[in-house]
């Protein structure tokens, strides 16, 4: 039934298979945190030259 091969050498193959897609899926995760986490970044950034810029605005209109 399994030309001379045991259940468990069949299963080698998809055992490994499973291994590479779990650590690609583990590594696409980690990417799309470290994108997601320097976007974060970024747009506080952006939010902080904002206020800076929208304070010195109104500094310069009371002077």
């Amino acid at each position: 039934m399994f030309d001379g091969h045991s259940p468990e050498m069949l299963l080698w193959p998809l055992a490994e298979t499973m291994t590479a897609a779990a650590l690609v899926t583990d590594l696409v995760e980690a990417i799309c945190r470290e994108i997601a986490y320097r976007t974060e970044c970024r747009l506080l950034e952006q939010r902080v030259e904002l206020a800076q810029s929208s304070y010195d605005i109104m500094r310069r209109q009371h002077e």
